[in-house]
Parts: C-alpha cells; structure tokens; sequence
C-alpha cells in the first residue's frame, strides 16, 4: 500500500496546483518545486484532517467511515455515487479492481491513522448543523428535474424547506453547499443547475425543444413529499420509489431472486433509464433488471406481468425531457410496450390436439424465450414461427 506522499509525487505538477486550490492552500507558484508542493499538501492532509474533511460531501464522508471500520489496508466495494468522488482526486484512497470485489477502495495507509477518530466527529458536526440535509434536499430537487434554472430550483427548495420543516436558508448555507458549486452551468443564455447523474446536458436541451409537451415549456412543480423521499434514498436518489408504481417493480425484483440492496440498485436503474426516449438500446437497459434472469422466470404471463411493472413505473417518474412532468402527466415519451411470447413458447403453450396440424418452425426461428416487441404482429403479417402461413391461420388462431 503506498503512502500519501507517493501517490501525490506520481501526479503533474498541474494536478497539485488543483489539489491545492481545492484544499484551500495558497497557490503554489510556476516556479515551485515539485518536492515542496508534494510535501505541503501531504503535511495538510495527514496535520490538519478536520480542516478538509469539514469541505467533503456526506457521501465521500461516509464512504471514508466505511473504509475505516473495515480496517487498515482492507478493501472496501464501491457503491453507486450520486455525484463525483473528490477522495481520489485527494489521493486519499486508492481505487482496486478485481475479479471477487469488481471496484473496491482501500484507504491509503498513513491517511487512515491521520483520519480514523476524525471522520465519526465531523459526520455528527454535519448531521447537527443540518449540512446533510440540505445537500440531500438539494440532490433530490436536481435528480427530478434534470436541469433547472436557478430560480425554479430556489422557489422548489423553499417548498421543500417549509415541508421538512427546515430552519431558513440562507443564502451563505447554498454558497458553502459543495453539490451546488459541482452542479452549474452556464450555458450562455441562462444559468441552470443540473444533476450530476447526467452526462450530456446540451443533449436534453435539445430533446427539450425537440419533444414538445401539452405542458408547453413550464416546469412541474414537484411533489414535495415525493421529493423528500428521495432525499431520504440518498445516495441512490431514485424517485418514486415509495409509490405504488414503485413498490411494484420492488416486489417483482424481490420475488425474482434480488437482495434488498440489488433491488434499490436495480430500481435505481430503471428510474435512470426511464430518463430518455425508448431506442433499441434505451428499451434493453429499461427491462435489464428482467432480462438478466428471464430463463428463472418460467411462464410467459409471469414474464409479461414483470415488463408491464417496470413500463407503468417508468411512465410515473419525472423525465428530465420533459422539465419534471412525467410522461403520464405529458402525454407524450410513454413507454408503451407489446410483450409476446416468442415462436417456440407459442407453439409449447398450444394444445397437443391442436399442434398436430402445424407446420413446423424452420431450425432458424428466434431462439430466445420471449421477447419485447415495439409493434404486435398483424394477422396478415408471416407467422414468426417461420411456417409460411400468415400469423391469422397459423399461431395467431390459437395464442392472443
């Protein structure tokens, strides 16, 4: 395991300059040596730990507290972030990766014995001055709308406020908040904030303009309950996930084999998923959570009652396309799917008295159990069982 002073000497000179103006440092000049700035950013780090712990996120802190009750040098799985991790920017953890933990950390050595009776103190000096709370609200308002102008996202965050029961913000609290500095952007025209959960921001502006709603160009105004929800899920950040439509696609994940953690990972998912309009691709991501175990599922109404849960749940949560209105409330980017049962299911359903007759499928006909079809075949259209016949006189007398 290397030390601080190793994993800082092995950065560009550039990089500790950015090191140091996050920590708050004086700025090293061009002419600095290389030693002398590794070495005054390492004795910050492991002298001073409570100055830039106070400055990290409740999930970075957290996930240092994880590191440190596993133990020194003891590698730890990485979760699912709702924003960037500054720690290893910090080289404050080392990041691994193997075949039995997949991505794992482990906190660097000489920072673990500077940090270990630390971290429990600034987490409760967080959760008292309410810092926690306010990020988790702030989170909640961005991951529902994708990006928001700044001031819808002040007037949502004092409604939030008011439902919580939060003392009043000032605007010195936001200017402290970390996940605020990280979330804005400019772009040219307006200012908006945006949740660090999206990679393309100027692709949903277009989207925006390009999928045009019967809610015009207004942006919902949120269900504050709902969002106080989601401040509570943190760090997955997934909405919905206590509504009916939620607690659904919960159930079916739990009966098909998941654990109570997968299962919120797997929510997670399909609430990031649901974000976008339906492609090829977008739809297989959305049903993945099915998919991955269909072969356990067994029958097909079963399977059918698994895809149906995930599309209702997805129609229900707010798009960020759509400025925080659902597609149900839009009417407009509904997930709207036809499930059949594929050619050699069909025919397995069809009765023996009945199967006699049929042609036989060609040995090229679809292997996979069922499948999700944007379109249902017509009575016209080939049979897909490969018989020749139209589906109307082939499978499609005997299988709805």
């Amino acid at each position: 395991m290397g030390s601080i002073r190793t994993l800082l000497g092995a950065l560009y000179k550039d990089d500790l300059r950015n090191i140091g103006e996050s920590l708050g440092l004086k700025k090293f000049g061009i002419a600095e040596r290389k030693g002398a700035m590794v070495e005054a950013l390492a004795g910050f780090i492991l002298n001073h730990p409570e100055d830039w712990l106070r400055d990290l996120t409740e999930v970075d802190l957290r996930l240092l507290k994880k590191g440190i009750e596993a133990g020194k040098d003891k590698p730890v799985k990485m979760e699912i972030l709702p924003i960037p991790s500054a720690l290893e920017g910090l080289c404050t953890i080392e990041l691994k990766f193997s075949e039995d933990l997949e991505g794992s950390f482990v906190v660097v050595s000489d920072v673990y014995d500077a940090i270990r009776d630390k971290v429990d103190e600034v987490i409760a000096l967080k959760e008292a001055d309410g810092s926690f709370q306010l990020d988790r609200m702030i989170l909640s308002i961005l991951n529902i709308y994708g990006m928001v102008p700044f001031r819808v996202f002040l007037d949502s965050l004092e409604d939030l406020r008011r439902e919580a029961g939060f003392r009043p913000i000032l605007l010195e609290d936001l200017a402290k908040s970390i996940i605020l500095m990280m979330s804005r952007i400019d772009t040219g025209n307006q200012i908006y904030l945006a949740t660090p959960y999206m990679n393309n921001p100027e692709m949903i502006l277009g989207l925006r303009k390009k999928n045009r709603s019967s809610k015009g160009s207004r942006y919902a105004k949120i269900d504050a309950r709902r969002a106080l929800e989601v401040a509570e899920l943190m760090p997955y950040g997934t909405y919905g996930a206590k509504s009916e439509e939620g607690q659904a696609v919960l159930d079916m994940l739990r009966a098909l084999g998941y654990t109570e953690e997968e299962c919120m990972e797997e929510l997670h998912d399909i609430w990031l998923n649901a974000q976008l309009p339906m492609k090829e691709t977008d739809t297989e991501m959305l049903f993945g959570a099915v998919e991955d175990v269909v072969d356990s599922i067994g029958k097909f109404d079963r399977y059918e009652e698994c895809i149906r849960a995930i599309a209702d749940y997805a129609n229900t949560v707010p798009k960020w396309i759509l400025r925080g209105f659902s597609a149900n409330e839009a009417g407009t980017l509904k997930v709207d799917i036809q499930v059949e049962e594929s050619a050699a299911q069909a025919e397995a359903d069809i009765p023996d008295y009945l199967r006699k007759g049929l042609p036989q499928p060609d040995t090229t006909t679809d292997v996979s159990k069922y499948g999700i079809a944007i379109k249902r075949v017509g009575l016209g259209d080939p049979c897909p069982c490969g018989s020749g016949l139209t589906y109307g006189r082939c499978h499609g007398k005997h299988v709805n």
